[in-house]
Parts: C-alpha cells; sequence; structure tokens
C-alpha cells in the first residue's frame, strides 16, 4: 500500500486491516485488535521515517 490512507480506506475499503484483522487476529482468538497504518513511505523524508519509528517502539512497548 503506497497511497495515502484515507483514499486506501475510502475507496478500496482497507482489505488487507480487514483480512489482518478478522481474518487473522481475530480468527486465533486475540480480542482487541488496533492497526496503525503508516502511508506513503516511498517519497517520505527521513524525518517522517524517524518519527514514525519512535511511534511504533512506544507502541510496540506499551503493548508488550
Amino acid at each position: 500500500m503506497d497511497q495515502p490512507l484515507w483514499y486506501y480506506s475510502l475507496v478500496y475499503e482497507a482489505p488487507s486491516h480487514k483480512a489482518m484483522k478478522k481474518l487473522t487476529m481475530q480468527f486465533i482468538g486475540a480480542r482487541k485488535v488496533k492497526i496503525t497504518a503508516i502511508s506513503t513511505i516511498r517519497n517520505s523524508s527521513s524525518d517522517f521515517r524517524k518519527k514514525w519509528l519512535t511511534k511504533v517502539e512506544k507502541l510496540g512497548l506499551a503493548n508488550a
């Protein structure tokens, strides 16, 4: 997915998010499933990527 998140959700209805959440995680018994989407990485700046890596790291530590 290399498109804006709003477009992916609105036009395509986020099929990979639904598949991961419903058909994989909830199928194995995970009750609370949240998806953190990072849109358009290809042309992003290094500052943008660093910011997202920090955010994802904090999410991982909070849910460990």
